[in-house]
This record gives C-alpha cells, sequence and structure tokens, in this order.
C-alpha cells in the first residue's frame, strides 16, 4: 500500500525483538510447549507475507531459533516435550501440539498419522516448516545428553535463569534454577514411558487443593538428580504469581507439597513405608526413582506423608497443614523450607540410590547482604558424580531478596551463570 511509515515501523518492531531475543537468550515464555507454538505460527505468518530481504533474514534466523528449542529437549521414545516449561497447559503433550510439529516436520519423521496432523483450518492456512537441520532431534537416540541453556542472561553479580534437561533412551528430567509453582509452570518434570504409555513426574505446591504461586523452587540438578528446595515469597499471589496478591498472609484449610505422577500410572509402584526421614522409593516401567526429603521446616507445624492414585493420577504427599482453615502469615515465620532430592534411574541400575548423603548446615557468609534471612547450605554427595549444593534462606522474603539470597553449585561451578 506504500505506508512508508508503516512499513517502516514494522520493520524497526520486528528488528528490535529479534535483539532482544539474541540478547534475553530465550523467548520470555521459554521452552513452552503451548507459547513456542505460538511464536513459531506468527513467524511462519511473516514468513508468508513478509518480502522484505532483510526482514526475511531476520525471520528465518527466528524460525530456526524456535524450532531449535522445541528439537533440544523433544524426547522420541515417549513423545514428549521435555521440561522444564515456562508455561504449559498439560504436562503431557497434547494431540493438537503434536500435530503442529507433525505439520512441521512433514515427511521427515513419523510422530503421528499424517491425515490427523492436518485435521484443522489452521494446518491449511499455514506452512509451518522445521529447518532440515534440525529435524534429527525428533529422532530416536540412544545418545544420553545434558542440554543446558540460559533463557535469561542477565548482568553480573545476578542469577541466570536456566534450564537443565538431561535426556536418555528412557527418561527425561528437565528443572530451572529459579522457578514458582503457579499452575501454568512445570519447574520440574520427567518423562518416561510404560506399557500403557507416557509417564510423567513433576512438583506442586498446593494449597486447600490448588497451584500455590508463591512458593520457589531453587534447583542445582545433574543427569538424572536433582537437589531441590521449596521457599515461600511474600510478594507474589495466590493462585497467579500477580493477580491476586497476598501481601504474605493466606487463609488455608490444607497445605501440602505433591511429588505427582500423571499418564499410564497403571503400573506405577508406590513407597510402602511412608517416614520423613526415610528415602521414598518409587518404580514404573523401565524407571526406578527414588524421592527424599532432607529438610520440612514449616514454623511448629509437624509434616506427615500421605500417598494416593485415581485413574490417570497419583501422588506422593508432604502434608503441612491440614484442618480447619485458620491463618498463616509468611512475613511472621522464622522457618519454611523443603529440601528434597529426586533421582531417576533405568530399572536395574538404580541400587546406587541406597539413602541420598545430604548434609545441611549453617551457611558460611550466613546472612546476605542487606537481607535479614539466615540462610542454609545442602550439599548431596554423589557416587559417581559432582556434589550438588544450594544454599537458601530460611524464612520468606520477596521474591528479588529470595533470590539475591540463594546460589547453587555444581563441583566448583556456578550452574546459575551462563559460560556457554
Amino acid at each position: 500500500l506504500d505506508a512508508v511509515d508503516l512499513f517502516d515501523y514494522g520493520k524497526q518492531r520486528l528488528r528490535r525483538f529479534y535483539d532482544y531475543t539474541r540478547q534475553t537468550g530465550s523467548f520470555t515464555e521459554y521452552n513452552s510447549p503451548t507459547y513456542t507454538c505460538v511464536a513459531i505460527e506468527e513467524i511462519s505468518r511473516m514468513l508468508k507475507h513478509v518480502g522484505d530481504e532483510s526482514s526475511r533474514q531476520l525471520l528465518t534466523w527466528l524460525n530456526s531459533f524456535a524450532w531449535g528449542h522445541v528439537a533440544r529437549r523433544f524426547h522420541p521414545q515417549t513423545v514428549q516435550w521435555a521440561g522444564p516449561h515456562s508455561r504449559s497447559y498439560s504436562t503431557l503433550l497434547s494431540r493438537e501440539t503434536l500435530a503442529f510439529l507433525q505439520r512441521g516436520l512433514g515427511d521427515a519423521v513419523p510422530l503421528m498419522p499424517q491425515d490427523q496432523a492436518w485435521e484443522s483450518l489452521d494446518a491449511h492456512r499455514l506452512d509451518v516448516r522445521c529447518p532440515e537441520d534440525l529435524a534429527g532431534g525428533f529422532k530416536p537416540s540412544n545418545v544420553e545428553r545434558m542440554v543446558v541453556e540460559s533463557f535469561v542472561v542477565t548482568p553480573p553479580g545476578e542469577h541466570d535463569v536456566v534450564g537443565r534437561t538431561y535426556l536418555s533412551s528412557d527418561l527425561t528430567l528437565g528443572s530451572v534454577n529459579l522457578g514458582d509453582f503457579w499452575n501454568q509452570r512445570r519447574p520440574l518434570v520427567g518423562y518416561w514411558k510404560d506399557a500403557g504409555g507416557p509417564v510423567a513426574v513433576r512438583v506442586r505446591m498446593l494449597h486447600d487443593g490448588y497451584d500455590y504461586a508463591s512458593a520457589s523452587l531453587m534447583t542445582v540438578q545433574d543427569k538424572a538428580e536433582v537437589l531441590g528446595a521449596v521457599v515461600f515469597a511474600t510478594d507474589r499471589g495466590d493462585t497467579h504469581i500477580s493477580l491476586d496478591k497476598t501481601n504474605g498472609v493466606i487463609h488455608a484449610r490444607d497445605l501440602r507439597l505433591r511429588l505427582q505422577f500423571e499418564g499410564a500410572v497403571g503400573g506405577l509402584s508406590l513407597p510402602e513405608r511412608l517416614v520423613l526421614d526415610e528415602p521414598l522409593p518409587f518404580s514404573s516401567g523401565p524407571i526406578q526413582g527414588m524421592f527424599a526429603l532432607h529438610a520440612v521446616e514449616f514454623n511448629d507445624w509437624t509434616a506427615r506423608l500421605e500417598v494416593g492414585r485415581e485413574s490417570d493420577q497419583a501422588w506422593i504427599d508432604v502434608v503441612l497443614y491440614h484442618g480447619s482453615g485458620r491463618p498463616f502469615d509468611f512475613r511472621k515465620m522464622e522457618e519454611a523450607e523443603i529440601v528434597f532430592t529426586l533421582s531417576l534411574a533405568q530399572a536395574g541400575s538404580a541400587s546406587q540410590f541406597g539413602s541420598p548423603s545430604v548434609y545441611g548446615s549453617i551457611a558460611l557468609d550466613s546472612v546476605a547482604t542487606g537481607i535479614e534471612s539466615p540462610r542454609r547450605s545442602w550439599s548431596f554427595q554423589r557416587r559417581n558424580g559432582p556434589t550438588l549444593s544450594l544454599t537458601v534462606p530460611t524464612r520468606p522474603l520477596t521474591t528479588k531478596e529470595q533470590q539475591a539470597a540463594s546460589c547453587a553449585k555444581l563441583g566448583q561451578e556456578n550452574p546459575w551463570k551462563a559460560t556457554y
């Protein structure tokens, strides 16, 4: 239409988005089975309509960048998109998302029948296409690998947001170093395949049965083992991170941490002995796992364990409180933390688990500068890998203070800062 001002505006806006994405390291909705597909759709729409050659070069790079996120973490054996996920509407991959990926891959990789992949109007409106050099990421492989990626790169002295994903022929386990428990997050999630189909495991924090967005998760991961700490923020919301802020005070009938299993859980074996300071083994198909609690502090409340299952779900719960409704003022709590390890392995090789060797101590610099909370350090000493270490504040704080007071080590390295 020769509308030069609109043309220039669109071109400049695309350039800003391109520069921002390269600078930060990822899309804002990092590794999201929902919104990465939205990004690919809109990039594909622009490639369909935009004729400006310099803009098309940026779009071609962005398309490859987006598909690269998927290819690096797609797990062909389970046909699942490995975590961690910034936003996800279902832990197991939906048929719509699978169909979207199939259309982009074409005949290169069969994920589902081609005729089923085209059962939508959008399928015929947009030509989504995975670059040929990335299609190999969707093919089965016996190569064991760790994918480490900074989703948000920050200035020196601050923690990056880093995703770590382990993939092998049997399983995948992914975590983000700084996460929260809003119900669309999957900050720690694993997948494997049982005889009846894929199985997922993830960690949730529940307030009266719904995901509590003011609970935070700090992790450090190596291969299929994670050391994690759940702490509580005073400046976020209840069911949403920002829309229903609590000012640190909630009313609750029930508060619990849940290790949740979803999918083909019919063959899942849950622990029979439920003791807080003893490891909690589980098994499912080709996988054995170990969930162990190393600290459960929630002021003066005494926690207990529960297990349960129904249809396509099962769980191990750490019950912090259950009873008549009462207020909880996190601003006044002296201690509120849960420290755990989660380990997965191929069945038959899990004897290495034993009882996880995890030790806690007061942090050497027990109080972070300008932050009024004691800090505790935890070390997960392993037989066949570097020690995983995590330091977290024991008292609820604002999100910014919480993150500033936390740190981690993987051996002697800082796994919370990009060096790659």
